[in-house]
């Protein structure tokens, strides 16, 4: 149970979180603000690494100038040529009391997301053994942010700290972890005011002083809370609000008004940038309190925001009492893969145990691409090098994916190629410049081939490609995918090695565009993510302008260039010639690129027929996961118009001048079965997360509405799912899923 206390503002209820700000100003019994060399600190590598990365530095630090950084100061990052990054920052003796005690301290990390992560660990017998404190954290932080942890379960006891980072043996040009400002102290609340008083020292407030403007709030809480002027006797309202936290998630009640609107804001400091961290919220005169719920965070602070000024209201979210949406009534997931490789692909011949397509074995049938309802075979359609792709080869492949085709009809399948980008082995085409990418045809049915698929060895751009099928049987019959956007330089493997100069990524340059065949970008595969920057599991050596988000954002350019709207879906990238193989078993790995076993791609669709496919395909009703089949139903409404994944709402209302507009998002999500609840959902409006919920007591089927205001004219929004961790041969241990977006766009 957690406590809540708030008071209204003009405008602004003001949330001081009471019962989880868990910090002392009495009796510091440890502090060190790094400024005064080790005193006493020990830097020591764990396991078989090498690394002593800690050391004091003065590059960055919270306060006044150094700060202890586990980094390499050539790089500006955590690789430093060993094999793996494991090392230790340990404390001298600390001997706590009779009295509650907290670690607290200043800290800024860069790692690897879901990968490398930072670590607090103690002892109690002078560092024989340690036992970890606090829940590993990875990612980026918001710069430079305050931990706290509890030790109340060590009264009486002479301890060791010690900040341990861990990392794995590639993808460390991370910025790492920077550490300041370490103190132990007792907590204590000499005024009883509920706050504890080394909170108050913090921010520099003092709760003793006089309640001047006679809201029965004292002066220096209202200081600590909101940054109030305290002799403005408008400044607060004498209003208590209730709240309430079970499991972790709290609930916040205040007095609200129908006229307005409500949101809850965060930040790490009371005066610093406050951020959405929820949806609107409502009153009416049935019920005119406002509500909502939060998982609260021991380093944020948070108060509620309020407005008047809605130009275009939206009502309802267009779903039943089950989550389901009206647009999804009759519709159903198929899953699928449009991106795999048979023996016919001379990388996949070298590289894994192969199969063409009829010869697949039953077992394989059975377990992946039996369980497909749709799938593409996209080989390699090089052919200037003995033993690439040839005609023959084609002409094989096609007869071979017929036949299958008439054995199999409960599987649709669609002929394809890959067209790829050459690497320095093919000159001189290693000269193309970078940009072209890798981008998969995917043809509509097999009366309306081209001669054959061609790679960059017979066109030097994807312009050329496009005239030449846009000349033969398969004009307006064809889809353009690109794979893996985000792709530096290809990895070296066994035996090779790769220009670290060519580019396998994708240049989202308009004239490497056109919104008639570019529907869809491939966000997930072996070959990791290309979702955006610090996203979990990227591609290697990630580049941030090919990114899918960085696509999507282009559109919000003032041309607005239709060619920007694509849906997103999930692949596998198989070269095992077994599509829809995403086992998680150490065979079904190429090591090289990274623990991938690549995703699937999953449309909603009215009936099972090749027709109804390529229209969710083509209308972007479609989304992708890493491998697990989450199902998904993801809707947006504005006003009246409600949209399905890969739709647009339209509107007439200028935004800039009269107020905002209220998007109503809804998803409906099920896990893969009971044992793979959903744990998390993200929206995201452009590239930017407006929902972050999580839930440990979430099941299999979770729905949630949301609210969002919309300051702009043009927008888009798209919904990211992940399940509760489970055992798997992935980096992270999540599956999750990707929504299409839905767009916002003012006629």
């Amino acid at each position: 149970m957690m406590n809540f206390k708030a008071w209204m503002l003009a405008g602004v209820a003001l949330v001081a979180l009471s019962g989880f700000i868990s910090v002392g100003r009495c009796a510091t019994i440890f502090q060190d603000d790094v400024e005064s060399g080790t005193n006493g600190w020990m830097v020591q590598a764990q396991g078989s690494t090498t690394s002593l990365l800690w050391h004091i530095m003065e590059r960055d630090a919270r306060s006044p100038s150094h700060s202890w950084w586990c980094g390499v100061e050539s790089s500006g990052t955590y690789e430093d040529g060993t094999n793996v990054v494991d090392g230790t920052l340990s404390s001298p003796d600390i001997v706590l009391g009779s009295t509650q005690a907290v670690f607290f301290f200043s800290e800024r990390y860069e790692t690897e997301s879901c990968v490398d992560d930072v670590q607090v660990w103690l002892s109690t017998n002078q560092g024989a053994s340690w036992q970890a404190l606090a829940q590993n954290r990875w990612g980026r932080s918001a710069g430079w942010t305050r931990h706290v942890v509890e030790l109340g379960d060590y009264t009486n006891h002479t301890i060791r700290l010690r900040f341990r980072f861990s990392a794995n043996s590639y993808m460390n040009r991370y910025g790492g972890w920077f550490v300041d400002d370490i103190e132990v102290a007792e907590k204590t609340d000499e005024d009883q005011d509920g706050l504890f008083d080394f909170e108050e020292g913090w921010y520099g407030s003092n709760s003793w002083e006089t309640d001047t403007d006679l809201d029965s709030v004292p002066d220096g809480l209202e200081v600590y809370v909101a940054g109030t002027d305290p002799d403005d006797p408008a400044s607060c309202l004498q209003w208590s609000a209730m709240g309430w936290a079970t499991n972790g998630v709290a609930g916040l009640v205040w007095q609200g008004s129908p006229s307005k609107l409500y949101w809850l804001e965060a930040s790490p400091h009371i005066t610093g940038v406050w951020s959405a961290v929820s949806g609107v919220v409502t009153a009416d005169v049935m019920n005119p309190n406002g509500m909502t719920n939060l998982t609260p965070s021991e380093s944020l602070f948070y108060r509620v925001a309020t407005t008047d000024r809605v130009a275009l209201a939206t009502m309802g979210f267009g779903c039943d009492a089950n989550g389901r949406s009206a647009l999804y009534t009759n519709a159903f997931v198929v899953w699928g893969d449009l991106h795999s490789h048979t023996i016919y692909s001379d990388d996949a011949e070298k590289r894994q145990t192969n199969y063409v397509v009829p010869s697949i074995p039953s077992a394989a049938l059975s377990n992946t691409i039996g369980l497909l309802d749709f799938v593409s075979i996209t080989d390699h359609a090089e052919s200037n090098i003995p033993g690439f792709y040839t005609m023959e080869k084609w002409t094989n492949m096609i007869a071979q994916i017929m036949a299958f085709q008439n054995t199999h009809p409960e599987i649709v399948v669609f002929p394809g190629f890959e067209y790829t980008k050459t690497w320095f082995s093919m000159p001189p085409l290693w000269l193309i410049p970078d940009g072209n990418g890798h981008k998969n045809i995917i043809l509509y049915d097999f009366e309306h081939l081209p001669v054959r698929g061609y790679g960059q060895d017979a066109f030097s751009s994807p312009t050329q490609l496009w005239a030449y099928l846009d000349s033969s049987n398969a004009a307006g019959h064809y889809l353009c995918i690109p794979h893996h956007p985000a792709k530096g330089s290809e990895p070296a493997e066994e035996g090779e090695t790769h220009d670290p100069y060519i580019s396998m990524g994708t240049d989202w340059a308009t004239n490497y565009l056109r919104s008639d065949i570019l529907d869809l970008v491939e966000i997930y595969s072996r070959h990791g993510g290309s979702e955006m920057e610090d996203a979990e599991e990227p591609v290697h050596n990630f580049r941030a302008p090919g990114a899918v988000n960085t696509a999507l954002d282009r559109w919000l350019l003032a041309d607005h260039n239709p060619a920007y709207k694509m849906g997103i879906i999930g692949s596998t990238d198989t070269h095992g010639g077994n599509p829809g193989d995403v086992r998680e078993i150490s065979t079904n790995v190429q090591s090289w690129l990274g623990p991938y076993t690549g995703g699937l791609a999953a449309l909603l669709v009215a009936n099972r027929t090749r027709e109804s496919f390529w229209y969710a395909l083509k209308s972007k009703n479609c989304y992708g996961t890493s491998g697990g089949r989450i199902a998904i139903e993801f809707t947006a409404k504005l006003g009246d118009a409600l949209a399905p994944m890969g739709g647009t709402l339209y509107h007439a209302t200028d935004l800039s001048s009269n107020g905002v507009g209220l998007v109503n998002l809804h998803i409906r999500a099920v896990g893969e079965s009971v044992t793979n609840p959903i744990a998390r959902i993200q929206f995201y409006r452009n590239s930017v997360c407006i929902l972050n919920a999580t839930n440990s007591l979430w099941g299999q089927t979770v729905h949630i509405d949301h609210i969002d205001r919309l300051p702009h004219h043009f927008a888009y929004y798209r919904a990211k799912i992940w399940e509760a961790a489970s055992t798997l041969n992935s980096s992270c241990q999540y599956e999750r899923a990707w929504s299409s977006p839905i767009w916002v766009e003012k006629q």
